[in-house]
């Protein structure tokens, strides 16, 4: 992306894509410009440009380092969303080449040129490091597309021929023997003994079992002797009144009566009965009984009312 006149750059260069074997491989940096607060795109006043995420390839096998070209943070002139001076904002960079990324920040400066994208800090945003740029030639004496083999040649021989076997160190002491030696006395046996702590403290309970199933029933009890007998209750309350009985059916006509009184039929009168030779007569009032004494007496019961 081009500026207009009077925008100062940096300009970020980043590797050629290779594997450690040497094998190309394409390469892409990506720039996006990272604001405080609520700024979120910065204008250049003259015209307008914006600063916008810029990004470029570095396609494989080119042989060919990558570029980006980003304005400077610390140079006049460019505003916020409500027409602010701004400078000192950051852009985040990220390198994409064989399936596998890396993220750096940077603030630019004024003045500083060429930056190396692999020479920026790793971390938080932080002031790069600019200076010449120096490309790989050769991989221990080989150009080109160098191998993995070829890289085990060189490196092999450095790192020497494996020695034999060592000879075997003396043996070491035992656990009795260290505890021997740092003040322990006493037998084996009593050193093993000394190796058993504390009881532990009691456990929690554990919790409540599930209820058991139910127990047979068992075998019918022999009967009891007899109890004493108790003694006799209370008299209980008077039942309530029985229900009136039904009427009763007419009885036997009479029989026997008397027909006569001292030959007087009817009615007969209670003085009259003195007359008729029966000596002294006594009523008796219905129900009543005869009064004592020796003399006989002639009883008339009197007829109810």
């Amino acid at each position: 992306m081009s500026y207009p006149d009077g925008v100062e750059t940096a300009t970020v260069v980043f590797g050629k894509g290779i594997t450690v074997d040497g094998t190309p491989v394409a390469a892409m940096l990506t720039a996006e410009a990272i604001f405080g607060g609520a700024t979120r795109s910065v204008t250049w006043t003259t015209d307008g440009t914006a600063l916008l995420p810029v990004n470029a390839m570095a396609k494989a096998g080119e042989g060919v380092l990558g570029s980006i070209t980003v304005p400077v943070v610390d140079q006049a002139g460019w505003v916020d969303d409500g027409q602010h001076p701004i400078t000192m904002w950051a852009y985040r960079l990220t390198e994409t080449a064989g399936g596998r990324s890396r993220v750096k920040h940077l603030q630019p400066l004024a003045g500083q040129g060429v930056i190396d994208f692999d020479r920026i800090p790793d971390g938080s945003v932080g002031l790069p490091v600019s200076g010449p740029v120096v490309a790989v030639s050769d991989v221990a004496g080989h150009t080109g597309s160098v191998t993995a083999q070829q890289i085990a040649d060189e490196v092999g021989p450095l790192l020497g021929e494996g020695g034999g076997p060592g000879t075997p160190g003396p043996a070491g002491k035992s656990a009795y023997e260290v505890a021997v030696a740092n003040g322990f006395v006493g037998t084996v046996t009593q050193w093993l003994g000394s190796l058993v702590g504390a009881p532990g403290a009691p456990g929690v309970p554990g919790a409540q079992g599930a209820p058991g199933a139910q127990g047979v029933q068992g075998a019918a009890g022999a009967t009891g002797a007899t109890g004493v007998t108790g003694a006799t209750g209370a008299k209980g309350d008077s039942g309530a009144a029985g229900a009136k009985g039904d009427k009763g059916d007419p009885g036997d006509p009479a029989s026997n009566l008397v027909q006569s009184v001292a030959g007087h039929q009817g009615v007969v009168p209670r003085g009259g009965l003195n007359t008729v030779g029966l000596g002294e007569v006594v009523f008796i009032p219905n129900g009543g009984m005869p009064p004592a004494g020796t003399p006989p007496y002639t009883l008339v019961w009197e007829a109810s009312a």
